[in-house]
């Protein structure tokens, strides 16, 4: 199968858990599809979307990994100078233009792109203090924006600030209540999945958290340890971050 197909049969109407930014050998990341399939489903995902830096899936990359109980979402991360974001659920081959930046003009039109796809645009970790990784965007227009990536434990530029991020989203949930504009499409997203309410239809599934709290370990249900701000930061200046390479 060339392109793993748009919907899965599922289980029908249930909540199912899952990873909305994944990368293979072929950007940033380290394991092959397969081996990330395969540790998908070893951590029992119900789905996972492919989001390469600023590339289209190819062919036969994907769609032979996919089942009736494993969908995976064509995606990209859009990595501009001003800040990263997730495309979600793009035709195949298709790829949206990440030279683009803030106050050129151009975010919104690529913003329709996606969603004329009906998929889901996110913005991806907004506080990362890694090059270009400072989300700088303003948030309208976004269906989704990260508030935890990356590993519980982790000394990476782009897993940094999480904290910020998930103080941010508490802030303009507070915000939007008061002036009646709530975007219920804020959420919380872990380390490990993210959950989404019918992965069969991308675009009327935005992420969700059930509680306003700091998110806790799924086995051991302790919080994950706040990463050390100054000493992230000092590793992005010596370049360190290799999300660099783009």
């Amino acid at each position: 199968m060339s392109f793993p197909p748009a919907r899965a049969v599922g289980r029908g109407a249930a909540w199912y858990r899952g990873d909305c930014h994944v990368h293979s050998v072929h950007s940033d990341g380290e394991l092959t599809p397969e081996e990330l399939a395969v540790r998908a489903r070893a951590a029992r995902l119900d789905f996972i979307a492919t989001t390469e830096h600023n590339s289209a899936t190819g062919p036969g990359t994907w769609g032979h990994l996919a089942a009736d109980d494993f969908l995976i979402l064509l995606g990209e991360e859009v990595t501009t100078k001003t800040g990263h974001w997730l495309a979600l659920g793009i035709k195949p081959g298709e790829i949206v233009d990440w030279n683009h930046q803030v106050r050129d003009g151009l975010i919104g039109q690529c913003l329709d792109q996606v969603h004329q796809a009906e998929g889901l645009c996110v913005a991806a970790h907004p506080h990362a203090p890694c090059p270009s990784g400072d989300f700088m965007f303003p948030f309208r227009g976004f269906d989704v924006a990260e508030v935890w990536n990356g590993l519980w434990t982790s000394n990476r530029p782009w897993n940094a600030d999480n904290e910020a991020a998930l103080a941010e989203r508490g802030r303009i949930l507070a915000a939007g209540i008061h002036t009646d504009s709530w975007q219920r499409a804020w959420a919380t997203a872990t380390p490990t999945w993210k959950s989404v309410r019918n992965p069969s239809s991308p675009a009327s599934a935005p992420l969700s958290a059930p509680a306003y709290r700091r998110p806790t370990h799924p086995r051991t249900g302790r919080h994950p340890p706040r990463p050390d701000p100054m000493a992230v930061r000092e590793d992005a200046r010596r370049c360190s971050c290799s999300r660099q390479r783009w």
